[in-house]
Parts: C-alpha cells; sequence; structure tokens
C-alpha cells in the first residue's frame, strides 16, 4: 500500500500559507485553490453530437480570515481597497484620507501583487505553490453580522478575481509577524 511508505505522505488541507505581495499572513484561515473551468460546445451534425472544447476561465477564489484585536486583518483590507484607488462619494478613501476618483486594474494588481497560495508537507517544506497572477479585488468583507448570542470568531473574506494561474514557482519571501503594538 502506498500510504504505508516512508517516502509518501498524502497533502493535508491544513498545510498552508497564503502570501500577498509576499508576506505570508498567519490569521488566513481558509483559501480556496485555483480552478479553471473550460467552456466547451457540443454540435450536431446529422445524428451526433460532438463536444469540442472551448475557452478555459479561472474562476475567483476566497479567502478567508480571522481577525485579532489588534486588528491586523481589518488594516490589510483597508490598505488593499485604499491602494486599489476606491474613494467613497465623498471623495475620502475608507480610512478618510483623500482617495483617487476610482479604482483601477493597474492599482489593484499593485496594490495585490502577486497571491501565492504554498501547501507544505509535515517538516513544512513546500510541496505545492500557486501564483494568481494579475489579481484585483471583487469583494471585500469586513464580517459577518455581529450578534450577542454567537461566541464565534470574526471572520473578514476577500473574493479575488485574477487572470491566470501558475503552478509550482518559489514561494513566500517573508512571514507577517503577530504585531506587538
Amino acid at each position: 500500500m502506498w500510504w504505508n511508505l516512508k517516502e509518501t505522505e498524502p497533502k493535508r488541507k491544513y498545510r498552508f500559507v497564503v502570501a500577498i505581495n509576499n508576506t505570508g499572513y498567519y490569521t488566513v484561515k481558509s483559501v480556496s485553490k485555483p480552478k479553471l473551468t473550460f467552456d466547451n460546445k457540443e454540435y450536431k451534425m446529422i445524428n451526433h453530437f460532438y463536444k469540442y472544447p472551448g475557452l478555459g476561465k479561472w474562476e475567483d477564489i476566497d479567502i478567508t480570515f480571522v481577525d485579532n484585536i489588534k486588528s491586523e486583518t481589518s488594516g490589510l483590507f483597508t490598505k488593499l481597497v485604499n491602494a486599489s484607488g476606491f474613494a467613497n462619494p465623498n471623495g475620502k478613501q475608507i480610512s478618510g484620507s483623500a482617495g483617487g476618483s476610482t479604482a483601477s486594474k493597474t492599482a489593484s494588481n499593485t496594490s495585490i501583487g502577486e497571491i501565492k497560495i504554498t501547501q507544505v508537507n509535515g517538516a513544512g517544506k513546500e510541496i505545492e505553490v500557486w501564483t494568481l497572477h494579475d489579481a484585483i479585488l471583487k469583494d471585500v468583507s469586513w464580517g459577518d453580522t455581529l450578534a450577542y448570542s454567537d461566541d464565534e470568531l470574526v471572520e473578514y473574506k476577500l473574493t479575488i478575481q485574477y487572470d491566470y494561474a501558475t503552478i509550482g514557482e518559489n514561494g513566500i519571501t517573508s512571514m507577517a509577524p503577530p504585531s506587538s503594538k
């Protein structure tokens, strides 16, 4: 049996790191891996159907974070939104400073940079690295409903769109430490 061999080890869902702009975030709770969907076509010729491959489209990914009292995740989200060029109708960004007129692909790409999803083995060695290229923000959520009857953790969520993904490049260059403030 292959799973009894010392040199084999199945990949585990809980062994991963997500890096945005080469900084890994320890507050990430979950991330969906890249998914490629093909727009295949079916054609009828006389009394038969034939299927042909269509264009590939990379599906959005969701990254779920857990925030802490020092608001590191909230700060990251605010920084990403502000750097993407977003401004409220009053002309100010969500943190209160003067903003741009509207978000742009260039500004969003620059604020997010590359997103890397790295799976590691039991020894912490990289075994699979996905890189999302030309990523832009789609949805930003600073949590869900707050309720006195619920003692669950507050989860923040980013939905990211990207032009394409590659697998197998190098991983992160640094890990975001817990803030000492």
